[in-house]
């Protein structure tokens, strides 16, 4: 998969708008989404089976079987999100969030099946002026 961004090659050509592009197995390259401000690469589930992309205001989740896509969670007003999504297993994503209330970078995790409209209280809030730079999980079930 990749992103890429239209009207880079001639000034004017095109919307600038980005494209999410994926290729089957032995298929050609589809468009998934086109000219979506804000679109972040695709972020695979640790089995390949699903993924996840940003654009400036939702995450969105992703099908590799019929490269689907549906809305998972919409950003509050005042919010962007910092930083790329994280898969904790095949369960749920970590993602991250600046602005909004409070103004501080807060990490959250979305899991596979909740309603997107309830996104629960965050897991970390950064200290006042601090900001979040990098978060990970261990793919092993013991963690």
């Amino acid at each position: 998969s990749w992103v890429q961004t239209r009207g880079r090659l001639e000034k004017g050509s095109g919307d600038s708008g980005k494209d999410l592009v994926m290729m089957r197995e032995g298929g050609f390259p589809e468009v998934l989404l086109s000219g979506v401000a804000g679109l972040s690469e695709a972020v695979f589930s640790p089995s390949g089976v699903s993924f996840a992309v940003q654009t400036k205001d939702a995450l969105l989740l992703g099908d590799t079987a019929d490269l689907s896509t549906r809305s998972w969670v919409t950003l509050r007003a005042g919010e962007s999100f910092a930083g790329r999504p994280t898969w904790v297993r095949e369960e749920s994503v970590l993602f991250a969030v600046s602005g909004g209330e409070p103004k501080r970078d807060r990490l959250f995790m979305h899991k596979r099946g909740q309603i997107k409209s309830e996104r629960g209280g965050p897991l970390f809030v950064a200290a006042h002026g601090g900001a979040l730079l990098n978060w990970d999980h261990s793919q092993d079930e013991d963690d």
